[in-house]
């Protein structure tokens, strides 16, 4: 798995995609191409379902300092089926 921060350590005070410095340390870019089994994709797509059912409650009173965070998954094969 590979993990990209969105950091950015220059001259002077950039922030990338006009964040904050905290939100530039949060925010990450991950993809990763894997073997896995269907079994395993169901996994790991209940896992990430189960992990996320915590944080659902809180549409309607967010956190102090909360935001509307995008997430996204994929999955499905990247090559020709083997013989």
């Amino acid at each position: 798995m590979m993990w990209i921060s969105l950091t950015w350590r220059g001259n002077g005070s950039h922030t990338l995609f006009g964040l904050v410095e905290q939100w530039q340390r949060a925010a990450i870019v991950s993809s990763a191409q894997v073997w896995l089994l269907p079994e395993e994709v169901n996994e790991i797509a209940e896992y990430l379902d189960d992990k996320l059912e915590q944080y659902r409650d809180r549409r309607d009173d967010p956190p102090e300092g909360a935001r509307r965070v995008r997430l996204a998954a994929f999955a499905f094969p990247s090559d020709k089926p083997r013989r």
